[in-house]
């Protein structure tokens, strides 16, 4: 893991993909469905994105979300705004909207509960984003 994000860091976003994917097989035969696994999937869409590579940056993060569902039983809203920043670009303004959706109302249960808010912000501008498309 720690080579990828090395990679990341340099810009090297093909020997990045390859220590991520390396690091998925890993997890999923060591630890199965787990946070970590599901960042694994996070980090190879971000990259599948910044590609230009929606469809299957997509289908990464919804397998992402679908382990961090089994996992801790919610979705993580970074996930869920990533996968929604792939459907505004895929022109789905509803879905993108609703993942948004989604990640707003996780973020305002972890306000209330006296966790950061700022992160909520940027969901605010995700559906901002959505709405000026």
């Amino acid at each position: 893991m720690a080579f990828a994000e090395h990679s990341c860091q340099k810009g090297d976003r093909a020997t990045a993909t390859v220590h991520y994917t390396e690091a998925h097989a890993i997890y999923q035969s060591q630890l199965g469905d787990s946070v970590e696994t599901a960042m694994v999937l996070k980090r190879l869409g971000d990259l599948n994105y910044q590609e230009g590579l929606l469809d299957a940056s997509k289908e990464l993060y919804m397998e992402a979300l679908g382990t961090e569902l089994a996992v801790s039983g919610e979705y993580s809203p970074k996930t869920l705004n990533a996968a929604g920043a792939v459907c505004l670009q895929q022109e789905d303004f509803r879905s993108a909207m609703e993942f948004h959706r989604q990640a707003l109302q996780i973020q305002k249960k972890c306000a209330l509960e006296g966790k950061s808010k700022y992160e909520m912000y940027e969901t605010l501008v995700f559906i901002g984003n959505v709405y000026y498309r």
